[in-house]
């Protein structure tokens, strides 16, 4: 028997529905399958936790793994859609037969399945449906095994081969059986079995629903407001047992999900670009540079070769799972292009300029009264309390950009000086602007240097010097203007640095 049913929740809010868990599962069973509707059972549940199933089933009265595996149709079912998980389901007795004969009826069939699942190679995942034992047990075999004499003894000998199925097979188990001999042992009043002592009520088809929530989902299904048509106190209680049963012991069950999430970080400097991943560990990862390029190095460097900003994809791989996140790099051209840029500090009258762009081959600056200079960083005095329109041009082989800012200067106050005007305490850096080392030298031994933003705020200290000259790396400074502040036995002074 085939059927099919999809479920859509609906929402007036697009990102509501992306939000839902969507799985695609194929049952592979026979009438403990379809038996009160199992799938549709579990759709109903699912859906009452704001997630949704896509399901199909192969299930007729009696069918064993055997006859599944003979079936071409089986095979093509396997490749009609790319399901998430295929549930593959044992007739119910077979698996708890002695050794020898599970292993001649049962585990060669469980393998030859498992093996087409994943021969697909779209990452579907198989589920053995661990079933349960006979109420009174296996009356009609008892003479032959002993074990089969009882409910537990059958139960336990599903259990094990089951897990076997499971973990010689790259696949899940899904501890149904488990959870219906919890119930049996927790509560007895509540009745799994139908009138044959083998097929489930619907008590039985809720407890298995909840048991396959879990293990499909990765959810708990307690709390799901579908109860099934029993009653709140009925339907909790299962809903309580099947979280325990699946979550105590995912290992045992051979239940592991892969998870990966994706991050990284860029260093771009004119058109080359390198690339740093920040995520979770992967197996692998994939980088899609946006310009028809590719690679799946761990920690790229990638020349664009041209300027531009480029959307940059990265996939993450772990196990089965792939996540992506990108971002945009914007590069420049070293051979064409420029762009410029500056930043300023106010001092009343007096403004330090220093050029933020990039790399230019000269830089022209227009103070916005008539006066103008050149150089990477410039001190400019105006003399006067006035608003100008200060712009900067930078020049790179043939290409040229420019950029204007407003500068508001105020008059000095009298008896305000300088700080730096205290020659005793001067001290001179090398080379300004920086790209990388910065040499520092006083006439005083040093014994403490300070990097500042222009808020003040201490970014960087380094103490105890008790040196005249001391070199720094300042890589560790983004491109812009700082504040350098040296302290030795004649006090502090403030110098400005423009890093590169």
């Amino acid at each position: 028997m085939i059927r099919v049913i999809i479920v859509f929740c609906f929402s007036t809010l697009f990102i509501q529905i992306q939000a839902q868990n969507i799985k695609k599962v194929l049952f592979v069973g026979n009438s403990y399958t379809y038996y009160n509707d199992l799938p549709v059972t579990i759709l109903k549940l699912a859906s009452s936790k704001g997630d949704s199933l896509y399901q199909e089933s192969s299930a007729g009265g009696g069918q064993r793994l055997r006859g599944h595996a003979s079936a071409p149709n089986t095979y093509q079912s396997f490749k009609k859609t790319n399901w998430d998980y295929i549930v593959l389901q044992e007739q119910s007795q077979l698996s708890s037969f002695p050794i020898s004969q599970v292993q001649k009826d049962v585990f060669p069939y469980a393998k030859k399945l498992c093996d087409s699942i994943h021969a697909l190679q779209n990452c579907i995942k198989p589920v053995f449906f661990m079933t349960w034992g006979r109420e009174n047990g296996d009356q009609a075999n008892c003479g032959f095994y002993k074990p089969l004499c009882t409910y537990e003894g059958m139960q336990m000998e599903l259990r094990k081969n089951y897990l076997t199925m499971a973990n010689t097979n790259n696949a899940f188990a899904s501890p149904v059986g488990m959870v219906w001999r919890e119930i049996r042992r927790k509560w007895p009043n509540i009745n799994l079995y139908d009138a044959d002592e083998s097929h489930p009520r619907p008590e039985g088809t809720y407890a298995a629903a909840c048991t396959f929530y879990a293990v499909l989902y990765g959810k708990s299904p307690v709390g799901a407001s579908y109860k099934g048509g029993l009653s709140s106190a009925i339907a909790d209680s299962i809903q309580k047992v099947a979280n325990f049963i699946v979550f105590d012991s995912l290992k045992t069950w051979n239940i592991s999900r892969d998870t990966v999430t994706p991050s990284f970080s860029f260093t771009a400097k004119h058109d080359t670009v390198t690339f740093n991943y920040k995520g979770s560990t992967a197996d692998s990862l994939y980088w899609d540079f946006g310009d028809g390029n590719s690679t799946r190095a761990n920690s790229p460097t990638h020349i664009y070769g041209r300027s531009g900003t480029f959307n940059v994809t990265l996939i993450a791989f772990k196990g089965c799972k792939f996540i992506d996140t990108n971002k945009n790099v914007t590069v420049v051209d070293r051979l064409s292009s420029v762009k410029a840029d500056f930043g300023f500090n106010v001092s009343f009258d007096t403004v330090q300029f220093g050029y933020s762009g990039t790399q230019a081959d000269s830089i022209k600056w227009f103070f916005g009264n008539g006066k103008e200079d050149t150089g990477l960083a410039i001190t400019h005095i105006y003399g006067k309390a006035d608003t100008f329109n200060v712009m900067i041009k930078a020049y790179y082989n043939t290409s040229k950009d420019s950029v204007t800012k407003e500068v508001i200067t105020t008059l000095r106050p009298a008896g305000i000086r300088d700080i730096q005007s205290n020659k005793e305490s001067e001290f001179s850096v090398f080379p300004n602007p920086v790209e990388k080392m910065l040499l520092v030298k006083s006439e005083k031994h040093i014994s403490k240097i300070e990097f500042l933003d222009f808020s003040g705020k201490l970014i960087k200290e380094d103490l105890h010097i008790n040196e005249n000259e001391y070199l720094i790396n300042t890589t560790f400074l983004e491109p812009g203007i700082y504040l350098l502040r040296v302290t030795t036995s004649m006090g502090s002074t403030t110098q400005r640095i423009l890093k590169l």
